[in-house]
């Protein structure tokens, strides 16, 4: 049974997966909560117990699921909200939907903490992702991507590190993990280990979580070579009506 939740409390999903879809889950839920219209949070309920969340942010659904999930009912659920899917390969593939745009989750945990600073002016972390920025790092609306930013540092959700030429983004933070929306360093900058030293920082910043990125293969050696391993394959898909 899929059932819509006002409130998503950390001990209703528990038992589901950690890693950055989680991470991303109730990050969004502790800023947002559930009373915005571009955001909706659903659990999935086998004999009481949590099988999966989905969550339905700005036409995407993102889904996190267990072994033991209701593969049919999911499918179905997510072909009449949003059929375009944030998951996992394996995820995908128990959906019965081959993985489209593959990238990676990778995580590691700071060896050290840092010493606690201000978060950097939103504007000036805007600023220097669009000057740095290839790929990776997509920033489709300047003026609503300021906005949500500046409301996750006010609710305490995002953390930023920022030098001269380079900056670090965790778009998420929670309690006990936080999930890496980009690194960038100005062209000019690069090759001097100047984003390494950002990312350093930011992860020294969120010590003693566990942090996660998304990475795709263009990005996911600079998180290997700064200590990061590999630890799930991710994915979007779309759930198609069978024929």
């Amino acid at each position: 049974m899929i059932i819509y939740v006002d409130n998503l409390f950390e001990k209703d999903i528990e038992h589901l997966p950690d890693g950055s879809l989680k991470t991303r889950i109730l990050g969004m839920y502790m800023g947002y909560g559930a009373d915005f219209d571009f955001l909706d949070f659903w659990l999935q309920k086998e004999n009481e117990n949590t099988t999966a969340v989905i969550s339905r942010f700005e036409g995407e659904s993102w889904l996190l699921a267990s072994q033991d999930a209701n593969w049919e009912e999911l499918g179905e659920f997510l072909k009449v909200i949003a059929p375009d899917v944030l998951t996992d390969s394996k995820t995908a593939e128990s959906l019965g939907v081959a993985p489209q745009n593959k990238f990676f989750e990778v995580c590691k945990e700071a060896a050290r903490q840092g010493n606690d600073v201000p978060n950097p002016p939103v504007k000036q972390i805007c600023d220097m992702l669009m000057s740095g920025a290839d790929g990776d790092i997509e920033i489709p609306n300047k003026d609503e991507w300021y906005a949500d930013v500046s409301h996750r540092f006010r609710h305490g959700i995002a953390r930023a590190s920022v030098t001269q030429n380079a900056v670090a983004l965790a778009g998420i933070v929670t309690k006990d993990a936080a999930l890496i929306s980009g690194v960038a360093t100005k062209r000019q900058a690069r090759g001097k280990g100047e984003g390494s030293a950002v990312l350093t920082n930011l992860c020294e910043l969120l010590y003693p979580r566990k942090i996660y990125a998304e990475a795709t293969d263009g990005a996911v050696g600079f998180y290997l070579k700064n200590g990061f391993t590999k630890s799930a394959e991710l994915c979007r898909c779309k759930i198609y009506n069978k024929e």
